[in-house]
């Protein structure tokens, strides 16, 4: 199977319109999950049967893009979803729209996972990559304006004293940002995933975590519940993260979804390095405020964000609290 074949497009026109419950008073959960191993614990509760023995049928929606997630979430197109603090749904929140975050997921660690590495030309860093001070004035792909890359750079430049206006951005992805430091024309990219790139056969390009380091353990990835849960009852939305809970456990005690297995043979990369790291992830679920609110106030200072928006506004700690009560 190769990569492009396993990111499934998002069918976004299939998702079903409102929370229903089917003979045998199972409920139909449309959970959107993004294309990569951090959906491993949703994989995991589906294969051991968690979200089944409490009473859901968690249908996995696949899709790509953080913009076309935070829309499917605020307009009632998906019923949950694993999103990043996204100023987009910020945004809908502050508009009005029925949209919490209910579940604290992943953090940046220099442990391992590749959220916030930095990855280098050294011929344009003459005095190394561990200084941040170093970086102002480099020329660094981020991915996207509105994105996590965007996101973490601006946060370890202001954290070192910088500012972050003074280092320029050029929207690339990984691929084409690899090929760009080789030839000379970019002076280093920032990983907005978890996913590590590979430039084992480029030695002239390194990994520096010093910006990790700077900001960890900065939370970016959270469980939102859309209307339909917030509307069902505190009960129910805990029931659903108390499966998701269970599952999490087993996770970080070394539990292997199959899903991780077959995302690592399609993508080529090593399935040990994939699930071997899992200290990226927040162990009892734990919304960590001062993070989100990093986030909002990034989303406002560069414009993206309402200047009305709040964390306290984005978060509902109920359904979270009565399931840890619940997991088991």
């Amino acid at each position: 199977m190769r990569r492009r074949d396993f990111v499934w497009p998002a069918t976004l026109a299939a998702l079903t319109s409102c929370v229903k419950k089917p003979a045998g008073g199972v409920t139909t959960i449309q959970f959107g999950v993004q294309p990569s191993p951090s959906s491993a614990i949703v994989y995991l509760a589906l294969e051991r049967g968690y979200f089944r023995g409490a009473g859901f049928d968690v249908q996995p929606q696949v899709v790509a893009g953080g913009s076309q997630m935070a829309a499917a979430i605020a307009e009632n197109r998906l019923d949950a979803a694993l999103q990043f603090a996204a100023p987009g749904l910020f945004n809908a929140v502050t508009r009005g729209a029925r949209v919490r975050a209910v579940l604290g997921r992943e953090i940046v660690t220099e442990i391992c996972g590749d959220a916030a590495a930095i990855y280098a030309r050294k011929k344009a860093f003459p005095k190394g990559t561990s200084d941040i001070r170093q970086w102002e004035g480099k020329r660094f792909a981020t991915g996207g304006s509105v994105n996590m890359g965007e996101f973490f750079l601006d946060t370890m430049l202001a954290r070192a004293g910088l500012d972050p206006k003074k280092t320029p951005r050029i929207y690339l992805n990984h691929a084409p940002a690899v090929a760009a430091m080789i030839s000379g024309s970019l002076d280093a990219l920032v990983n907005g995933t978890n996913l590590p790139i590979a430039v084992g056969e480029h030695p002239e390009i390194v990994r520096e975590a010093a910006g990790a380091r700077a900001i960890a353990p900065l939370q970016y990835s959270y469980i939102w519940f859309g209307s339909r849960l917030l509307a069902a009852g505190i009960p129910v939305g805990a029931r659903l993260l108390a499966a998701y809970l269970r599952a999490s456990k087993d996770f970080l005690a070394g539990a292997t979804p199959q899903f991780l297995k077959d995302y690592a043979a399609s993508s080529g990369l090593d399935a040990g390095a994939l699930g071997g790291c899992r200290a990226t992830f927040t162990a009892d679920g734990t919304i960590d405020m001062k993070s989100l609110k990093t986030a909002v106030d990034w989303g406002i200072a560069r414009g993206f964000t309402d200047a009305g928006a709040s964390a306290e506004a984005l978060v509902d700690t109920r359904f979270l609290e009565l399931a840890r009560r619940e997991a088991v």
